[in-house]
Parts: C-alpha cells; structure tokens; sequence
C-alpha cells in the first residue's frame, strides 16, 4: 500500500467541546502519514490555544487564520492552498472517523488509480462524543468491499456522498478547487467536476460517523439556492454531460421550492413540478407529496411545522437515514 502522505483539512469555530473527540480520532488512525490543517474562521473561545497546544504535542497538526466568513468553501480553500499531501481529505470537526478510514481507502487508491472520488458508508451520530466501539473490518483491508459507482446514483439524483468520507487525489482538486459564491454547495460542484475526471467507488463499510444536529448548516435552504444556482451557471457551458446540467438546474429549483413552503406555496408547487420535469429525483416527490399537504394547513401553523420536521427528522439518526433516501 502508498505511503503518500494525506493532508486532511479542517474548518473550525468555537469548537472547544469538539478538539478532544477530534484529535483522538486522527491520532487512532492506522495509517499514520498525515498532516491535519486546521483553519480558524475567528473562533472567540479558546478554540486556537487548544489547537496550539495539540500542535507542540505532534508537529503533524497545522493551525491556519483566515478572516471570518462562516462558511465551509473558504475555510476549505485556504486549508487547500497549504496542503502538501498526494492525497487530500476532508473532515467537518464535528464529525467523526473510524479508525481504518484511512488505511482502507489508501488502499482503494492504489488498486485503482483512475479513482477521482473514494467515499464510505456512514453511521448517522447525534452526540457530540464520538462512540465508544467504533466500526472495526476484521478482513484484510486490501479486500474490504468497494463498489464502482455512477455520478447519476450518487450526485445527479441528489448528493449521497458525506463530504467527510471522502478522499481524493491532490491534483484533481486543486484543479477544481472551492468557489466562495457556491455557499453550502462547494462540495457538490467539486464531485461534479471530479466525477468527470475519474471513477467513484465506495467503500461500502460504515467508516464515516456523521454528526447530525439541529445547526447543521446543511439545514439552511436559503443558503442552498443561490449555491445551486451559481453552480450551474458555472456549468451550463461546459463540457459536461446535459443531464448533469438538468440535474443540477433540478436540484437548484427543488431547493428554491422548500425554501418557499411557508410563504408562497403556489411558487413552491410550480418550482417542484419544473425540477420533476428537468430530471426525476425521486426524492422530490416526497417534497411534493409533503408540499400539497400543507394547502391543508393555515400559513400560520407552516413555521412551526417545518420547524418540528426538521428537528425530529434529525433527533433520530434512522429518520435522517429514510428522509435521505
């Protein structure tokens, strides 16, 4: 197996509760060439002076600044630019790694060499301690299951990839990069542009622990739409396939229709039916579905509804699970 080191970038804010679970996650690690970048976006507790204090212990954590933004492309693009490894991986601080993440995807790495993107299974978590008994493969890693997947099953139809599970080679993601305009979606662009670059396989093991909670960001639909938006512009004339293109402009509309619910639903149904008509998601039928109920509702129960689907929907880990799907 590669030796090559892997950089692993991660954003943080006011993450005090969260550095201990995080260091000891990467210090578990079986594969142990990697260098940890760490970058602030204006933390106000003592979130830098714990990370200085990991970095005395072991010179493989880095501590960058950057000028407070709060959003996760530009913390990424400036953990980007220092990253010195061959491979590049992602980790929110919030979220968690079984120890053989690393090992089993470098693994991956080497007997496929046209990977762009190797991601894993995740385990939906909502604590912020990290198990107790993490994920153990007893196999030899080199024979750990992995499945070659298609963009039209893991992106176009909806994005199923965590960003914290996934890796991929320096190169290609320098070369796609992080764009400050695609808030909330920067992710999403950069496995479009690499899934035009190289396969995707998955490591069909639960190796990611995702932690789901009420602030995720991903829960901001406002933050979405202009992000959706932005990337298909940024691809309408490129060279990528039309249905990548309808998929995203679909996705952009689905968003734009969710965001709308309590306020304009006449819009919201509009903007559901044009996103089935330019490729079938089938998760916005459940939008849909979910949207014709509320014509049942006052608009002045809408807000708390939404409120509370979104908070059961991610309270119970096996809910976020069946509401993905």
């Amino acid at each position: 197996m590669t030796d090559a080191l892997v950089s692993i970038v991660t954003g943080v804010y006011n993450s005090t509760r969260y550095l201990p679970h995080y260091f000891r996650m990467l210090e578990a690690q079986t594969y142990r060439n990697w260098e940890a970048i760490l970058v602030d976006d204006g933390s106000k507790d003592d979130t830098c002076a714990i990370i200085e204090a990991q970095c005395l212990k072991d010179p493989r954590f880095r501590l960058l600044h950057k000028t407070p933004e709060g959003y996760p492309s530009r913390t990424r693009a400036v953990g980007l630019t220092h990253a010195t490894g061959q491979y590049i991986a992602f980790v929110d601080h919030d979220d968690f790694w079984a120890p053989q993440k690393l090992s089993i995807q470098l693994a991956v790495l080497t007997d496929h060499p046209d990977a762009s993107i190797v991601h894993t299974d995740r385990i939906v978590w909502n604590k912020v301690e990290g198990p107790d008994e993490y994920y153990h493969y007893n196999g030899d890693i080199r024979t750990a299951p992995v499945i070659k997947q298609r963009p039209e099953d893991v992106i176009y139809q909806g994005l199923q990839i965590i960003f914290s599970s996934f890796i991929g080679p320096e190169k290609m993601i320098r070369e796609v990069g992080f764009h400050p305009e695609m808030k909330g979606v920067d992710d999403f662009y950069l496995f479009v542009r690499l899934a035009q670059m190289g396969g995707i396989y998955q490591v069909a093991l639960p190796l990611t622990y995702y932690y789901a909670h009420a602030n995720n960001l991903s829960h901001e639909n406002n933050i979405f739409v202009k992000g959706f938006y932005k990337v298909y512009e940024a691809l309408e004339n490129d060279a990528v396939p039309e249905k990548a293109k309808r998929s995203i402009l679909a996705q952009a509309c689905r968003t734009e229709a969710v965001s709308l619910f309590a306020s304009d639903r006449p819009k919201a149904l509009r903007l559901l039916l044009k996103s089935l008509k330019l490729y079938f998601i089938p998760s916005t039928l459940n939008r849909l579905v979910f949207l014709l109920a509320t014509f049942f509702i006052p608009l002045g129960l809408q807000k708390k509804l939404f409120h509370w689907v979104k908070v059961v929907k991610f309270k119970i880990p096996t809910l976020k699970d069946l509401w993905s799907k």
